[in-house]
């Protein structure tokens, strides 16, 4: 290294460095900053402690206190210069020697499954690894290394978070970070596929005709589902019902052959594969299984020449009738006092003081108003959501920023098409006869368009 003064030991170190010239220059000036911190009198330059001068050196060099001990750590030991370039104080990034597979699996446990925070997990293997020191068989045989409360930060940071965090937020943050792919469906038309699912609504109601009687809330009581059918194609809801019924099985029937009715036959109806409802049958809880609904409509539908099928992506979340459910979800606190969050255990929520105060203070003795959302209610506030959604823009590949339903109105197959697959009356009749047979059987009276009238005078007697 050129230089007016004579070199020493150390310069010959840093000229034999295998490194580009502006490296060795900062090793270089580190290397005199060193120096000064190590061999230099503090005393004869008026400090009171050693403390002082390497604040008085980190501010000459624009570093940290930190920086001026490890530099002159590394010139004690003089076996690695350029340990003197790098700026990451410990061992290298990702690399946690210390920390053994017991540890590791201990911080995993304490992150993933206790929830933990970083300082409590740290105490938590502290205290696990000086149980294990002075068992019987460790106290003199092995000695366990501690890790250090910046080492189990660094380990959180660097491996659980990346590796484990969505895991640890719950089952929807790994399916947001699971991520997924949207298709595009530019080989059909609007109105070919149907997707049918329910969605059970967060949050409880009462009745305005019996405000005693809660939806949605305890066991025992009715539960309000939204039925819907979403366009694949665009995005676009076809048709929705609000149901509380104890069988949600004419439910299903009523909005098929409504949603038929006022538009045109799909080729196609998809489920997902996860869809589940829960019912009340005499007074017990029912929880459907996969597909149920599909299933349902398979029989009418399928007289009608409609393939069910069932969902093909991976990911829920790139189900789109899924993604609508998210949206249904985010509206639900529109319902103000009777928006019901998730149950988290050993959690008070909100709603449970609402109802409570509903059934005593309200039904039972007069001194308050209602304290919930009627069920009319929340049924003409979801009417409005659906045409607000229809109305945005839809999310669809392909669709060029439409809205959904300018997308479902677009991309509608041809007239002649639509004309062949609109049933006539009689085919609908015959289809849904199941229905209208099961409602004769329970006492009901059943009018068709044509102005017929079926029952039994039997059972409605």
């Amino acid at each position: 290294m050129n230089s007016l003064f004579p070199q020493d030991e150390l310069d010959e170190k840093v000229d034999a460095l295998k490194c580009d010239p502006a490296k060795k220059d900062f090793i270089l000036r580190r290397l005199r900053m060193a120096e000064q911190a190590t061999n230099c009198n503090f005393k004869a330059l008026h400090f009171d402690k050693k403390a002082d001068l390497l604040k008085v050196l980190a501010a000459q060099n624009h570093c940290s206190v930190r920086t001026v001990q490890r530099c002159a750590q590394v010139l004690r030991r003089g076996d690695d210069l350029e340990e003197l370039a790098c700026d990451r104080p410990g061992p290298k990034r990702g690399e946690f020697k210390s920390l053994d597979a017991d540890v590791r699996a201990h911080l995993l446990d304490c992150f993933l499954f206790k929830h933990l925070n970083c300082r409590q997990s740290h105490r938590s293997v502290s205290r696990y690894l000086q149980t294990k020191q002075n068992s019987p068989g460790c106290q003199v045989s092995h000695r366990y290394d501690f890790p250090s409360p910046s080492m189990v930060k660094r380990y959180w940071r660097e491996v659980l978070i990346p590796m484990y965090g969505p895991q640890r937020d719950g089952k929807e943050a790994v399916k947001t970070a699971a991520g997924y792919v949207d298709r595009l469906y530019d080989d059909e038309f609007a109105g070919d596929t149907w997707c049918l699912d329910e969605w059970e609504i967060d949050g409880a109601f009462y009745d305005e005709q019996d405000h005693r009687r809660i939806f949605n809330y305890g066991t025992g009581r009715p539960i309000v589902h939204i039925l819907t059918i979403l366009d694949e194609r665009a995005t676009y809801i076809v048709d929705h019902l609000v149901t509380w019924q104890i069988s949600l099985e004419d439910a299903v029937f009523v909005l098929a052959e409504r949603a038929i009715r006022q538009h045109f036959l799909p080729k196609r109806v998809v489920s997902d594969r996860a869809g589940r409802f829960r019912t009340l049958v005499r007074g017990h809880m029912v929880v459907g299984g996969d597909d149920q609904l599909v299933k349902k409509l398979a029989g009418p539908l399928g007289e009608l020449g409609v393939i069910p099928r069932g969902s093909k992506e991976k990911n829920p979340r790139a189900n789109r009738l899924e993604r609508l459910h998210r949206l249904y979800a985010d509206r639900a606190r529109d319902f103000g006092p009777s928006w019901k969050p998730p149950l988290e255990k050993h959690e008070h929520r909100e709603i449970d003081d609402a109802v409570d105060r509903h059934l005593n203070a309200h039904c039972r003795y007069g001194t308050i108003g209602p304290q919930l959302t009627s069920i009319q209610e929340a049924e003409r506030r979801i009417a409005q959501w659906v045409e607000e959604i229809n109305l945005a823009d839809t999310e669809a590949k392909g669709c060029n920023g439409l809205t959904r339903l300018a997308a479902f109105r677009q991309f509608q197959p041809p007239a002649d098409e639509i004309a062949q697959r609109k049933p006539n009356q009689a085919a609908l009749d015959l289809a849904f006869a199941e229905r209208d047979e099961r409602a004769i059987r329970e006492g009901g009276i059943i009018e068709l368009e044509d102005g017929a009238r079926y029952s039994c005078p039997q059972l409605i007697e």
